[in-house]
């Protein structure tokens, strides 16, 4: 029992003897008997608990750690750990291999199958280090170029070596010299070529204007397939020179508008030729109820476009 145990069971019994003997100065006669036997076995209870210093109840025994040995020291004292050496791992021989039985090289794959993708080419006598000889049938597990990948046993012969092969230089592919740039030779500047310009359409003076419009009266589909989009001389009488408000309000290219008329029958024909700006000093020389004679495009028998007064 060390000194500070022993210190404090020394006060526990004397704080119990002074707690039982100012209790019983209080207690009846009868009660002293009992207390003196409480007394006597607390003193019993502390005194075993004393004995044995090294018991812990419910305690785990010791294990052992690895590569240590469990000597045990004494009949009353716990077991005592002796540690042993470790094993000396004896380093395992590289396995290194020869490329054989080829003319130049040898494909190295990635994976132990002919479909699989070639990371490398080895050439014939090449040494490399072996991982796992016959990993799959037909194959071998080697190192390539620090990195794990597979070669067909048919071309590499697997051979024990107590070191591990230097690696067989390869080629390093070098990049071609650079081509000296060619100088460009002047080449003559293309003249400018101008724009081809538009040749307008001929006016046809062999169709009236009775013809046309009798033709659009009896079937207005045949007839913009026979006229629509061709040009053809009218004569016609002036009926109004500058068009109503729709036509100026709908005027986008500033064009000039001009109505006219013509006897078919016992019908008077209305209909409107729209001029460009570039006729505007010939149209100032025109009235109404003057007959004239222009060339137009044929959009229907009431509207032509492009106009151009040639007799006025």
């Amino acid at each position: 029992m060390t000194a500070l145990a022993l210190l404090s069971f020394l006060a526990a019994i004397v704080l119990l003897v002074v707690f039982i003997a100012r209790w019983i100065k209080k207690q009846p006669k009868k009660w002293i008997g009992l207390s003196s036997l409480l007394c006597v076995t607390g003193f019993i209870f502390f005194a075993g608990m004393s004995v044995n210093q090294g018991y812990v109840p419910n305690a785990a025994a010791p294990t052992a750690a690895p590569n240590m040995e469990i000597v045990p020291l004494s009949a009353d004292a716990g077991p005592v750990v002796k540690a042993t050496p470790a094993a000396t791992i004896a380093p395992t021989p590289r396995v290194s291999g020869v490329v054989v039985n080829v003319k130049e090289y040898a494909n190295v794959r990635s994976e132990p199958h002919t479909d699989a993708d070639i990371i490398g080419k080895a050439s014939g006598g090449e040494k490399l280090i072996v991982l796992e000889e016959s990993h799959s049938p037909g194959w071998h597990k080697i190192e390539y170029d620090g990195q794990v990948a597979y070669i067909s046993a048919d071309y590499f012969e697997v051979g024990a070596s107590g070191e591990t092969p230097s690696p067989t230089p390869r080629p390093q592919e070098t990049e071609p010299p650079e081509e000296p740039e060619q100088t460009a030779k002047p080449t003559a500047t293309p003249k400018p070529t101008a724009a081809p310009t538009e040749t307008p359409k001929s006016a046809n003076s062999s169709v009236t204007f009775e013809q046309i419009y009798k033709d659009y009266k009896d079937n207005e589909y045949r007839a913009d397939d026979k006229y629509a989009g061709n040009r053809y001389r009218i004569t016609a009488t002036v009926s109004n020179i500058g068009g109503g408000v729709l036509d100026k309000l709908l005027n986008w290219d500033d064009d000039i508008f001009v109505a006219f008329e013509v006897r078919v029958g016992r019908t008077i024909a209305l209909f409107k030729g729209q001029f460009p700006q570039s006729q505007l000093e010939a149209i100032k020389k025109i009235s109404n109820g003057d007959k004239v004679t222009f060339e137009g495009e044929c959009r229907s028998w009431g509207t032509w476009y492009d106009c151009k007064l040639v007799d006025y």
